[in-house]
């Protein structure tokens, strides 16, 4: 499988203490988000080279970005990613503040069709925004069009991102009573799970490369 082929073990292992790190810090008064973000910036520049990897049709992952190279390799690939995710949040964000039903441990409705909205949109954002320049590329009126496009196969990889959505989800609400094993565990495994996606992205990709035209 795409994150643990060849090389992938040694350059996942970083991975746990990132992510480890970037929950810690969380907690930090005042400017333990910034650095959080920056973390996320960073895990976010690793998937971008990841698709990046598959579309290209390679089998191995990448390393990670040279922190040497911070705004080509960290920032610019980070904040576009990051944006593609923003933007296929927005559903669930909407849906969030209009969802009037009580928070249990449980999902509600709302956040189940804002992960499903989530799902069917980010692949193909982050394949516009890594395969495409400009950021344009990753609004509705390219991303749409673009999805209808890869129909049905498409449905396979907003079908993984899903999945990965659930399982932290799952992992943050089961495991959330012990300080911050959750958030840590569930992000962990959703960032693992991308990987994965990353690898599907790109074949799919590799066999609608026509359809897009990009």
């Amino acid at each position: 499988m795409f994150p643990i082929r060849g090389k992938g073990w040694p350059l996942l292992t970083p991975a746990v203490v990132i992510v480890v790190l970037m929950t810690v810090v969380g907690w930090v008064p005042l400017i333990g988000w910034m650095i959080s973000l920056a973390i996320g910036c960073y895990l976010a520049a690793y998937l971008y080279r990841s698709i990046d990897v598959s579309m290209r049709s390679g089998i191995t992952p990448p390393d990670w970005p040279d922190l040497s190279k911070l705004v080509s390799d960290v920032v610019l690939p980070g904040l576009r990613l990051m944006f593609a995710m923003l933007v296929s949040s927005i559903p669930a964000i909407l849906l969030s503040w209009m969802d009037g039903e009580p928070k249990t441990r449980g999902l509600t409705s709302g956040e189940v069709i804002g992960m499903a909205a989530f799902a069917m949109y980010f692949p193909m954002a982050a394949l516009a925004v890594v395969g495409r320049p400009g950021w344009g590329v990753a609004l509705p009126q390219d991303v749409i069009p673009a999805i209808q496009r890869c129909l049905p196969d498409y449905f396979v990889i907003a079908g993984g991102v899903f999945v990965a959505e659930f399982a932290m989800k799952f992992l943050q609400s089961a495991f959330g009573w012990v300080s911050f094993l959750g958030v840590a565990l569930g992000t962990l495994v959703y960032f693992y799970l991308m990987l994965v996606n990353a690898r599907l992205m790109g074949l799919m990709y590799s066999k609608h490369r026509k359809d897009l035209d990009w």
